[in-house]
């Protein structure tokens, strides 16, 4: 049973925001879009392997995906993290494509189709490190008696996974298609050590903790906040900005209309700039002209507000404001 989803992490939706916010000559363009889509290929990676979660005991196993912890040391996440009466499992994902090779002295090399090389931080001892701070996690809150395992799964059955030497690949890395199995076969030379009871009190705590990661999405890239497109971005051709015309956005290019695309404008803004905003701001950003349209927008849509008159600031992290990543 999932007790806690793999929600959408602000980076992503703040890389997503920047990548449409920015001219194609901005030095840092590149960088921006290809770590994007970094993100939304782990994203992926992780849903493939979560599929294979279906296939265990809900009763039994329970799952927190996307955690991320405080300690002493700072924070420690865990892609998917495995509670159950007999043992807790680090489920550490990679996603590798093309051809991966073990080599000596831990090093780990992936081979692309073309043959060029790329060079990986062996993810054991990283798995190793997330067990000893889940222990040390555990230990502060009293439980010391169930032991903690660790699967590194390569979340596409097509990726080889090869030892460079006679050395063996680790029996800790499995392929996504593998999980499930390897799991009940973990279960199945154990007995109990603990509660469904404490097992709840665990994850409660865990998801209580939950820390999700953010940063300056700006300052993380170089760009200033004058770098940015501005106006209402459009849809269906990408055109900027959209006029507001006859009570809805209008496009001069391709002549699509909407009556909320304006939402995603200021969800870019809530994103990239401030979750606060006045109307000044707001129609800067939106390129719309009239404070008076401006105010009917955001009040109609529902925003709330504190502040009178010119020193009024509206709130952005409303839930009316769409979720627009598509991945």
């Amino acid at each position: 049973m999932i007790l806690k989803d793999r929600e959408i992490s602000m980076i992503l939706k703040k890389l997503f925001a920047l990548d449409g916010r920015m001219y194609n000559d901005h030095i840092e363009g590149d960088r921006v879009h290809n770590d994007l889509q970094k993100k939304l290929a782990e994203r992926r990676g992780e849903e493939a392997v979560d599929f294979y979660l279906q296939f265990l005991d809900q009763k039994l196993f329970h799952f927190l995906l996307s955690i991320r912890i405080p300690d002493e040391q700072g924070f420690f996440q865990i892609d998917t993290l495995t509670l159950s009466p007999y043992f807790i499992l680090i489920i550490e994902i990679k996603n590798w494509r093309g051809t991966i090779l073990f080599g000596e002295n831990g090093q780990v090399i992936r081979v692309r189709e073309d043959g060029t090389e790329e060079g990986f931080q062996n993810p054991i001892p990283q798995v190793y490190l997330q067990r000893h701070r889940l222990q040390k996690w555990l230990q502060l809150k009293g439980i010391n008696n169930i032991p903690i395992y660790f699967m590194v799964v390569i979340s596409f059955p097509s990726t080889i996974i090869k030892s460079i030497t006679q050395q063996q690949i680790p029996n800790e890395v499995i392929h996504s298609n593998q999980l499930s199995f390897k799991i009940n076969a973990l279960a199945d030379v154990h007995e109990q050590v603990i509660s469904m009871d404490d097992i709840h009190l665990i994850a409660k705590q865990l998801i209580a903790e939950h820390t999700p990661e953010d940063k300056d999405i700006l300052s993380a890239y170089n760009v200033q906040t004058k770098q940015l497109i501005k106006g209402v971005i459009c849809d269906n051709c990408s055109y900027h900005p959209m006029i507001w015309h006859r009570s809805k956005m209008f496009c001069p290019k391709c002549k699509f209309t909407s009556t909320n695309s304006f939402l995603n404008a200021i969800q870019d803004y809530s994103l990239l700039i401030s979750n606060e905003a006045k109307n000044k701001e707001l129609r800067d950003f939106l390129q719309i002209d009239s404070p008076h349209i401006m105010k009917r927008l955001m009040q109609k849509s529902g925003f709330d507000y504190f502040g009178t008159t010119n020193g009024r600031k509206y709130i952005l992290n409303s839930e009316v404001i769409p979720n627009k990543i598509i991945y």
